[in-house]
């Protein structure tokens, strides 16, 4: 029972991982560099591809580290940039914001992050007094990928740091912000935003990590 918990855990690792990197690779920010992931036979297959300089017909090279799913060890090092925030934790603040605002940026913060390359973020918030409109990055993640899923009435992040490394952060901060739209006719009030249990959060060896993510609530005058 524990090993198929851990192949299932593996597999939903793996594909934040392949889908932090499709993003990246559909934004243009890998820089030249470009990662494709597979499963083969139990393996993590990643396929490095290169863009060359020369002139010739063949401008672009790759080559295929394997990571075994088992012990989860690089064959050959891909390179990581790690990082700390320097803070143990923060301080969960409420929004205070008026109703006629065209925009409230509500922080979701990590008070006790033990290091994660990218996370998968489902947000409940009220949609009768609010509309999605973006996500912005914060002190631990600079990019992200958001929208809302209509069937399930979350908002659905995916926050990673973008560049042709991937980065292990550490330490407490701000994981992401989302930007909330009041709708017409919300009332003055306090309203909850809530990081629900369907959030995942991977680091760099592809295993879960346990962060505390919190939202504080919004406070409309």
């Amino acid at each position: 029972m524990a090993n198929s918990q851990n192949n299932t855990n593996k597999k939903v690792i793996i594909g934040i991982i392949c889908a932090v990197v499709a993003l990246l690779i559909v934004a243009g920010i890998l820089a030249g560099v470009l990662l494709d992931f597979s499963v083969d036979d139990g393996k993590l297959k990643i396929t490095k591809k290169s863009k060359s300089k020369s002139t010739d017909d063949n401008p672009t090279t790759s080559q295929t580290d394997t990571i075994d799913d088992e012990n989860q060890k690089p064959n050959t090092q891909i390179k990581v940039e790690k990082r700390d925030t320097g803070k143990k934790t923060v301080e969960v603040k409420d929004v205070e914001a008026k109703i006629t605002d065209n925009e409230i940026v509500v922080p979701i913060y990590a008070t006790e992050n033990p290091g994660m390359t990218a996370a998968e973020l489902h947000i409940d918030f009220d949609t009768n007094a609010f509309s999605y409109a973006d996500c912005r990055g914060g002190d631990i993640f600079k990019n992200c990928t958001g929208n809302f899923v209509e069937k399930e009435k979350q908002i659905r992040i995916i926050a990673h740091n973008g560049n042709d490394d991937f980065t292990d952060v550490s330490g407490a901060g701000i994981i992401t912000n989302v930007v909330l739209i009041p709708k017409e006719g919300v009332k003055a009030g306090k309203y909850s935003v809530k990081i629900t249990d369907k959030s995942v959060y991977a680091n760099v060896s592809e295993q879960y990590v346990h962060p505390t993510v919190k939202a504080g609530d919004i406070i409309l005058k």
